[in-house]
């Protein structure tokens, strides 16, 4: 970055063009690597867009039955300010810190300020689209309601601003901590705080419809002033403009929000943005030493691993070991696992009626919190599956074809993958907990024994419907995890929820029945990878021919 008598001011031509490119990349699609004959997808973002809609439609059930408005846009932004908490956490790595593209825009030259505000305008684009998608239905329900036009500019100026100071602090927050602290090590630590904030947010899910669903219309108005002076009052508390808060509170509670998000931009503008170059400068040089420090040696569990694996399979693992110790969004999709499984445990093992034995006659069909963990059971690889195939060094996957490999042994790799490293495992913690909570572990055995089977028939149809080389797509913002919204509801609910639920009602309390099933699971799992990988076969061909 230049170094001259311009460097305090924003050139707003080329703050223009740097927002308009941002922009462009998050609204578009791309491929990647991969040649699957696909045009016209829809793009990421849209995706994420229609989520956030349904999401709002659901909360805007709250907006409308609650009979005090300040209640609900309460609820409406505490719920928003975390989604986009949790969002920029997220992408943070992506939007300000990361120092890919400093190598171009640098010479240029561009200013630090220009440089800075063209990355904080695309952070509040990206966060805007979160709050205004979530708002847009409780806005209706709220005009509805209300009958009051002017909570149609009202409840989006809210959110807006809501979102904008979660985005500040965030901002302001992780860019002083990166004058002290390296890149590496503060993205590192970023991924520890989006997994317990990710854990928070599902518990939420989980916790907040239980709690308020018996009571949901006759909650009373919050009038406490502690109240007021918790960050979501701070701009709900603007309803009180239009005579929707019965008390004074909110006038210095709303100012106190204005206050804040001025504070945080002076902040950000004066003392932040003039070192922004020099600090991305600084994370690129983290960023480049961190990649060419050589490995000392090789772990030995690489010697025990090429006994049991091809060379494909070996490879393929030590590159996944790799992608989750250097690619902080990828350590993360796998972490986050860790704290919903400890969730859907607790919450089998604690609520009413709790996991029943289905092999003790009068016990048949379990319970519905056994299926619940079932359902986490059947959605995890999906997840992790999906998140295989990304990678921000995807352009490195060429080697795939520029070597001998077998694509079609690469390509179901990751299922080896998952299988070795993650269904076994986790049946066996499964099988731990059960046989304590059954009292038996032969039954607790012989049910992880049909859960294995069906897993692994889910496995083989997932790969059927989607495969690809493992990170050879571009990290794209906005990407829905897993493989898809069918695979990650439908999939699960098909393959193990409905069969679960004949074999718990039918089989199970019948030995003989058990073994029958426990045969025929083996037969169809065998068919299934026939057909699996005679379909990766034929596509590791096509992409072989184009390669």
């Amino acid at each position: 970055m230049r170094d001259d008598h311009t460097k305090d001011t924003v050139d707003f031509h080329q703050l223009k063009h740097l927002v308009k490119t941002a922009i462009k990349l998050d609204t578009r699609s791309t491929s990647g690597t991969q040649h699957t004959g696909r045009v016209g997808r829809i793009p990421p973002i849209f995706k994420s867009i229609l989520f956030y809609v349904i999401m709002g439609g659901a909360l805007s059930l709250s907006i409308y039955f609650i009979p005090h408005a300040f209640v609900g846009i309460f609820l409406l932004v505490t719920i928003t300010m975390a989604f986009t908490a949790v969002n920029i956490m997220l992408e943070f790595g992506n939007i300000i810190i990361s120092p890919d593209d400093n190598d171009i825009i640098a010479p240029l030259p561009v200013n630090s300020r220009t440089f800075f505000y063209s990355k904080i305008i695309n952070l509040l684009f990206y966060t805007s689209i979160i709050a205004i998608s979530i708002g847009i239905v409780p806005t209706i329900a709220s005009i509805i309601k209300s009958g009051k036009i002017s909570h149609a500019f009202l409840i989006p100026a809210i959110l807006l601003l809501s979102s904008w100071a979660t985005s500040f602090l965030i901002a302001s927050v992780y860019m002083s901590l990166l004058k002290f602290v390296s890149r590496e090590r503060l993205s590192s630590v970023l991924t520890y705080v989006q997994v317990i904030m990710g854990a928070v947010t599902y518990l939420g899910y989980f916790v907040i419809p239980r709690t308020i669903s018996k009571d949901l219309q006759h909650l009373s108005d919050l009038t406490y002033w502690w109240i007021f002076a918790l960050p979501p009052a701070w701009y709900a508390s603007l309803l009180g403009l239009t005579g929707d808060v019965s008390v004074h509170h909110w006038i210095w509670s709303s100012f106190i929000g204005v206050a804040v998000l001025a504070v945080l931009y002076l902040f950000l503008a004066k003392y932040l943005s003039i070192d922004y170059a020099a600090a991305i400068a600084r994370a690129e040089g983290t960023s480049i030493k961190a990649a060419i420090t050589p490995a000392e040696h090789q772990s030995k569990r690489n010697s025990i691993l090429s006994r049991i694996l091809n060379r494909e399979e070996l490879g393929v693992f030590r590159l996944i070991w790799a992608q989750f110790k250097y690619d902080n969004k990828f350590k993360m999709a796998v972490l986050a696992i860790l704290p919903l499984t400890a969730m859907y445990i607790v919450i089998g093992l604690t609520d009413e009626g709790g996991i029943t034995d289905p092999f003790v006659i009068g016990n048949s069909g379990g319970s519905s919190n056994s299926f619940l963990v079932f359902f986490a059971l059947g959605i995890f690889p999906i997840m992790i599956k999906g998140s295989v195939r990304y990678s921000s060094s995807y352009q490195a996957s060429w080697i795939f074809f520029a070597t001998p490999s077998n694509l079609s042994n690469v390509i179901l790799s990751t299922r080896k993958f998952l299988q070795l490293f993650f269904l076994i495992p986790y049946l066996l913690l499964f099988g731990v907990i059960f046989g304590f909570v059954y009292g038996n572990f032969i039954h607790s055995a012989m049910l992880i024994l049909s859960l294995y089977f069906l897993v692994m028939i889910e496995l083989a149809i997932l790969y059927i419907m989607e495969s690809g080389i493992p990170f050879s797509q571009p990290m794209q913002r906005n990407r829905p995890s897993g493989s898809s919204w069918f695979a990650m509801i439908l999939l699960p609910a098909a393959v193990i929820i409905v069969p679960m639920q004949i074999l718990t009602r039918v089989v199970f309390p019948n030995r003989i029945a058990y073994f029958i099933v426990i045969a025929a699971l083996i037969v169809l799992e065998r068919l299934t990878d026939m057909l699996c990988r005679r379909r990766v076969e034929s596509k590791a061909f096509g992409m072989r021919c184009v390669g």
